[in-house]
Parts: structure tokens; C-alpha cells; sequence
């Protein structure tokens, strides 16, 4: 493995949302992209595991991957990880710690997976540093088998906690939206800069304050740590470096913005939950963008003309009962349809939505928010002609 300018990650995603990672990719000028469920892999240089960590917003971690091979039993697997170049990147007496996945393949109890892999990574290990005897006291690595139709690869972690953690929602609610799904429908959506974005059920404010990052240049893990810093093998200067990049995009946004005007609103009838809004979006550095009150979402309304709402109702036995969901849906969707040429894009796991709206969705996409499956139902209005 050539550390510095031949290695190749795997960027992991939420189902659903790995087609607005793959646009992310191509953005940041990456081509030759392979992707599969869940999985984008993408050949790249050492700079680029601290350019992606900094910067993809819908991405759940990043992986580099130290190998490959077909594995038809536990001995192929040993003997497989054994022939790896390991300590080109993992430390002597690494602290190891080792997670397995397995789809229709051969090997395929995970606990078995994990102890015979950690093995042979210790025994290749301890060959490659002449060493008797293996001690974990030295940097955390975390190690994901992954098994694919007998075909294994061996990915290291460099993200280290998932990257939805931004660092700016230590606080939280009940059931709140991930950030990078949050990201992923921004993204995917037909908001602009230059156009309104509301959330009237906005929660903890987790759409807005994504929206407001992108709009703003803002990195989601400018603020936060990732385990590749933490390694030997990287050259921290190439951090600093993408860093740098990233702090000069966002300053250009500060010094070319036109007005003062917030172009995001977000509403809740929760006090609690706006609250810790505004405290994630200060945290965030986009209190100033955004507009947080009380309002009833059956009784949205705005003076301005085409404009977008992006939402996360709520839903689900733990929040509101099938009575309860149809009554807020069908009164929401009433006062939407007098707004002027807005769009909706509405994330909810409850499927007889469109019955509710009695009006059928123009798009409908499926998304996971964690393990729950939900869907997307986009209504569009004709685009302004200024945008």
C-alpha cells in the first residue's frame, strides 16, 4: 500500500442516500466512483481521508480499506488477513477493536468473524514488529469485517464516532432527525440559497441548521475529532491544511453576503424543543440565519412566494396516535395549499400519507432515519423564474 498517493475508502451511508453522496463525491472533483447499498468506494490520496471527514455531509464514516480477498471458510479468512501489509498503517500494540458484518456468504456468525480476524491481525502484527507477545496499550483502531458474497474486506475506521455527530447537538429531543439525513434532503431537494427554507416542525432545528451550514460554506467536522488524528501514519499537517481550505470557504461567504434578512424560519408549539434550537444553531454558528418561534404548523402561512418546506413530522406509537397523526396531517396540509407556489418535502414513516392529503405525492423517496423506514413526499410548485 502506498500511503500517500494510492489508497482507497469506503464511504459508508444511510440506505437510501448514497446516490446525494456519490453527487457530494463528484463535487469535490472524484470520479471512477464504484457504489453498492450503503457502500461508495472511490480511489483518492492520504489528504483526502481528512478533506472527506471535514466535509461530507451526508457520509455516516469513512473507511480505508487495508485489503481484500474471497473467503469460503474460517481458514480462508485467517490466512487471508494474515497476508496483508498491516503495519504500514496500524501501530505496534495498537488497541484493537474489531466489528463484523456478513451478507450472503458462507461465514456469517459475526462473534466467530470478529475473534478469528483479530487474531490473524495480531499474529501479522506481531511478525511484522518481531514480537513475542501482543500488549493493546498503544492507539485505538477500529477494524470493520466486511463479507459480501464471500468476498471480504478489511476496513479501518478513520472517522472514529459517526460523522452526523457535528458537535453542535449535545442537546436533544425525542425521535430528532439525523444530521445527515437532515443534509441528504436539503441536498436533494430544489431549495437554493436564495430561497426560503421553512421547517414547521422543526424540533431541535436540525433541517434548518444543516440548510444554514450549506448555505453558509460551514463544514459539518470543522469543530469536531476523528480518529485518524489520533495515528501515527497520518500526516496531521494535511489536516491543517484541508482545515485552512475549509475555514477560506466559509469566510467567503461571510464577506460576499448581500443582506441581513433570515431566510430560515422554524417553528414548533414545543418551548422546550425551540430552545435547544437556538442553542444548537449558535453552537452551529447560524443563529444569526435562522428564525425560531411558537406556531401551530395546522396554521402555516408566509407572505412570501415560493418558497420551501422541508420537515420531519411527527410520527410513530411513541409520539402520536393514528388519531392524532391524521387529524395534524390533513390540517397541516390544508393550510399548505394556500401558500403560494410552495414545495413540500414531508419525512414520515406513516405510509397513508398521501390518503390523509388526499392528493398523490409528484415524488415519493424511501429513507431510513436509523433503523425506522421512512419516505419522502415531495410536492412541487412551478420554480421561480428569478432562481
Amino acid at each position: 500500500m502506498n500511503t500517500l498517493n494510492n489508497i482507497t475508502l469506503n464511504i459508508a451511508t444511510a440506505f437510501g442516500v448514497e446516490a446525494i453522496t456519490k453527487r457530494e463525491l463528484k463535487n469535490f472533483g472524484f470520479d471512477n466512483l464504484t457504489a453498492n447499498a450503503g457502500n461508495i468506494e472511490v480511489n483518492c490520496k492520504m489528504q483526502d481521508i481528512a478533506k472527506l471527514n471535514i466535509n461530507l455531509r451526508t457520509a455516516d464514516r469513512i473507511y480505508l480499506k487495508l485489503g481484500e480477498f474471497k473467503a469460503e471458510s474460517f481458514d480462508d479468512l485467517f490466512e487471508g488477513i494474515l497476508k496483508l501489509d498491516l503495519s504500514e498503517i496500524i501501530e505496534k500494540n495498537a488497541k484493537l477493536i474489531i466489528s463484523a458484518k456478513s451478507f450472503k456468504s458462507v461465514l456469517f456468525a459475526l462473534s466467530s468473524i470478529q475473534s478469528i480476524s483479530k487474531k490473524a491481525i495480531i499474529e501479522n502484527l506481531k511478525k511484522s514488529y518481531s514480537l513475542s507477545e501482543y500488549f493493546e496499550t498503544g492507539n485505538e483502531f477500529q477494524i470493520e469485517i466486511q463479507i459480501l458474497n464471500n468476498n471480504v474486506k478489511v476496513l479501518l475506521n478513520t472517522s472514529g464516532l459517526p460523522l452526523h455527530k457535528r458537535g453542535y447537538r449535545e442537546l436533544t429531543i425525542t425521535a430528532p432527525i439525523k444530521e445527515t439525513l437532515a443534509a441528504a434532503i436539503v441536498l436533494n431537494s430544489f431549495w437554493s440559497p436564495k430561497r426560503i427554507l421553512a421547517d414547521p416542525f422543526c424540533g431541535s432545528g436540525t433541517i434548518l441548521i444543516e440548510a444554514a451550514m450549506i448555505a453558509s460554506n460551514i463544514a459539518p467536522g470543522i469543530n469536531r475529532d476523528f480518529d485518524f488524528l489520533h495515528w501515527n501514519f497520518f500526516d496531521k499537517k494535511l489536516f491543517d491544511l484541508e482545515k485552512e481550505n475549509a475555514i477560506s470557504k466559509m469566510n467567503e461567504f461571510k464577506d460576499n453576503r448581500e443582506t441581513s434578512e433570515k431566510m430560515f424560519t422554524g417553528s414548533d408549539i414545543d418551548n422546550y424543543s425551540l430552545k435547544i434550537a437556538e442553542i444548537c444553531a449558535k453552537k452551529a454558528g447560524v443563529n444569526s440565519l435562522i428564525d425560531f418561534s411558537i406556531k401551530d404548523a395546522k396554521k402555516i402561512s408566509s407572505s412570501y412566494k415560493n418558497g420551501i418546506i422541508i420537515t420531519n413530522p411527527p410520527y410513530g406509537e411513541r409520539l402520536l396516535s393514528e388519531k392524532e397523526i391524521t387529524l395534524l396531517y390533513r390540517e397541516f396540509f390544508e393550510s399548505f395549499k394556500k401558500m403560494d407556489n410552495w414545495n413540500l418535502y414531508f419525512l414520515t414513516s406513516y405510509k397513508n400519507t398521501e390518503k390523509i392529503f388526499k392528493k398523490r405525492a409528484d415524488k415519493i423517496r424511501k429513507f431510513f432515519n436509523g433503523n425506522l423506514e421512512c419516505y419522502l413526499y415531495q410536492y412541487f410548485s412551478p420554480p421561480p423564474q428569478t432562481i
